[in-house]
């Protein structure tokens, strides 16, 4: 074998992972959430700001490595015990970037677990896919009947602002939720090529160059669709599109945007319909 025909060198890549439970302090009604245990190793990281006292407790998703390259591996758990209220976002927008053809996906695995009557909110913000990157990426959630469940999957195909296109992606992204031991929601995304070209297509993004998707489980979601669709109403921003849905015990909102301006209004707008204490964390505030 030529000298130039050997592999380029492998590169240091990034691990990380967390482990969180949380419950209620005490007996008493309305009692504060607390952190039951913490383990985290690597470039993951939670911090704790302080809230409101009858706030949810507040968790903030850091990955001191920078951003997602080839062959990172990260992963988190999350249980909520019985009545506890969790709110999870990260610090800022998370970035996968370019790849090289000899390296593997990088991997992110989340797994949460909502006990009776507990609630969380996962509200990550959006993740840049650069041109080039690879990313195998799965949420699990596994909840009792009356738990609620809020997230959020925000995506951005390059930064149009930048003059960067995706011609080049690799993407295995889903989302699993089951509900009192039943499957009641999957969405998976499988892409493998170029993005933006796919993306200009009138039946899949229409030229949108951002997408992101709202998902509420929780007993009373199909009562919140009449408030969630007068938030997107007719002024929704320009080069924005928007529906939702319900069924089921189930709210779906989906929207593709031109715009990172417009898709943080809108996607903030029904948020704050959807969150219990109407206000987003403070890191998606800036």
């Amino acid at each position: 074998m030529h000298a130039n025909d050997a592999a380029p060198p492998g590169l240091q890549r990034s691990r990380g992972s967390f482990q969180l439970s949380v419950g209620v302090a005490g007996p008493r009604a309305g009692a504060p959430t607390r952190i039951r245990t913490l383990g985290q190793v690597g470039c993951l990281k939670l911090l704790f700001p302080r809230t409101d006292p009858s706030a949810p407790l507040e968790a903030v998703m850091v990955n001191i490595s920078g951003g997602i390259a080839a062959g990172d591996k990260l992963s988190g758990r999350i249980a909520c015990l019985p009545g506890s209220r969790l709110v999870v976002a990260s610090q800022a927008a998370e970035r996968c970037y370019r790849a090289r053809a000899c390296e593997d996906a990088a991997r992110v695995d989340m797994s949460i677990r909502l006990d009776a009557g507990a609630s969380l909110d996962w509200l990550p913000q959006e993740t840049i896919l650069f041109d080039g990157a690879v990313l195998e990426r799965r949420l699990e959630v596994d909840m009792e009947a009356d738990a609620r469940f809020l997230g959020i999957e925000s995506r951005v195909f390059g930064r149009a602002g930048s003059g960067e296109t995706v011609n080049t992606l690799r993407l295995r992204d889903s989302m699993r939720i089951r509900r009192g031991g039943r499957l009641c929601f999957v969405d998976a995304l499988k892409w493998d090529g170029d993005a933006a070209a796919a993306l200009a297509q009138p039946a899949i993004g229409n030229g949108a160059t951002l997408s992101a998707m709202i998902v509420l489980v929780s007993p009373d979601a199909p009562a919140r669709l009449g408030g969630v669709r007068a938030a997107l109403g007719d002024d929704l921003p320009a080069g924005v599109s928007a529906a939702a849905s319900a069924w089921n015990g189930l709210l779906v909102v989906r929207v593709l945007s031109t715009h990172d301006i417009g898709h943080r209004r809108v996607t903030r707008r029904v948020l704050e319909r959807l969150l219990d204490q109407g206000m987003l964390p403070r890191v998606w505030q800036g």
